[in-house]
Parts: structure tokens; sequence; C-alpha cells
């Protein structure tokens, strides 16, 4: 496995990361994000469209140790900066309900969409 996808920084952020970018089109719409510059770097990986792509992108993320929330913070990071509570996975697992653990979700009425 290449230490250079997997190793993290102290704040749980991967040195880089695949990221899928809504409403490009598929074939242009998979990116990867390395920590500390700005901007995404685009690929040519076509994992079809938004949904598709963004199911492929998490299982790699997944396989190589990168959870939902540092996806979120690297790519927070190349584009709002790298000083936003938003690139800190932490800070998004303990504000933002998609990326916390259960906590109790469980006991609620389940929503059918």
């Amino acid at each position: 496995m290449n230490r250079l996808w997997t190793s993290q920084d102290d704040r749980g952020l991967p040195q880089r990361c695949h990221v899928v970018l809504p409403g490009l089109p598929a074939g242009d719409n998979v990116a990867v994000c390395v920590q500390g510059t700005c901007g995404v770097r685009m690929t040519s990986i076509d994992l079809g469209d938004t949904e598709a792509a963004r199911r492929l992108v998490r299982s790699i993320n997944d396989s190589l140790g990168i959870d939902a929330a540092a996806e979120h913070a690297m790519l927070a990071g190349c584009l709002v900066g790298w000083n936003s509570p938003l690139a800190n996975p932490a800070f998004l697992r303990a504000t933002d309900r998609r990326f916390m653990a259960n906590r109790g979700l469980d006991k609620c009425n389940p929503v059918l969409h």
C-alpha cells in the first residue's frame, strides 16, 4: 500500500484523497485533493454520474482508511483554506450530523424519503 495515500497528520487528514465534484459531467467529476494545496487536481477517471462516482470514491477512500469526514475536510481545505475549521475532520464529526457517530439517532423515528 502506498504510504503517501494512507499516512495522516495530527488532525487525521491524509496526504491526499479522491473527491467527487457535483455538477460536473461524468468523466470530469473526480478530483484529487492534496493536503496543503489550494484547489483540486482533476483526473480523467470516469466513474459515472455524480452518485455512482460518489459511491465508488467513498469505497476507494474507505479502503485506504479515509472516512467521509476526512474526505470532506480535505475538499474544504482545498477550496476554502487549510486554516478553516471545516478542514478539520474532528470539527465536522462534532458539528455536522452527516459525520456524527450514532448519538441516539437509532431511537428516532425513521424518515422515509
